[in-house]
């Protein structure tokens, strides 16, 4: 008995001296592999080296930022839609809908998590809010239940032009500056500036 105080005794002393470092999840298995950059810099190494250079590569050729990349690009399945006055983006890596608006008024764009719940309906036929416009059709999925639950994003963006979203394998790349680029499924780049106060989409044809 006296043997098994002393061993709880040392064991306690060992936990009492490490510190936490993060919260991983022990039931996942699978290690996560440190995505690589120029100079052989890590997503957790400083974006700037110390002469002043960028540890990580551009993915994207156009925009007009200085600054560097944040990382290497977030790479995976994106979808696209067209709207009235403007865009709807979804990034798979991050789960995020891009909001992009054509209209004048700020923010030009945002970014919200996908809304859409497994196992409900696609499009909601009841949903009556405003007269459609000849040739356009309600959104589905994250985009019509953002849509729908979000007035002033429906009012502002408008109906959808396109019955059906693009899918597509895209990259999206954010600079230290806050400058978001994500590809376009045409070939071209958007580019989000920082502080939603514009964008831009490019053509890389």
């Amino acid at each position: 008995m006296r043997n098994l105080i002393m061993i709880l005794a040392m064991m306690a002393g060992l936990f009492s001296g490490m510190t936490v470092l993060a919260d991983g999840n022990e039931d996942d298995p699978t290690p996560t592999a440190p995505s690589v950059g120029r100079r052989g810099a890590t997503m957790n190494d400083n974006p700037v080296t110390e002469d002043g250079t960028c540890a990580f590569e551009w993915a994207f050729a156009a925009g007009d930022t200085e600054a560097c990349p944040e990382g290497v690009p977030m790479e995976g399945e994106m979808v696209m839609q067209r709207f009235e006055y403007g865009y709807m983006i979804w990034v798979q890596p991050n789960d995020l809908i891009y909001v992009i608006h054509n209209t004048a008024e700020s923010p030009r764009w945002f970014a919200t998590p996908d809304p859409y719940v497994i196992g409900t309906p696609e499009r909601d036929f009841s949903f009556n809010a405003e007269p459609q416009p000849p040739q356009t059709s309600q959104p589905r999925l994250g985009f019509g239940a953002l849509w729908r639950e979000d007035d002033a994003t429906r009012a502002r963006i408008g109906w959808a032009v396109q019955g059906w979203e693009a899918v597509y394998d895209g990259r999206l790349q954010r600079g230290t500056d806050g400058t978001i680029y994500i590809d376009e499924p045409g070939g071209g780049v958007f580019v989000l500036m920082p502080g939603a106060e514009d964008w831009k989409l490019y053509s890389t044809r």
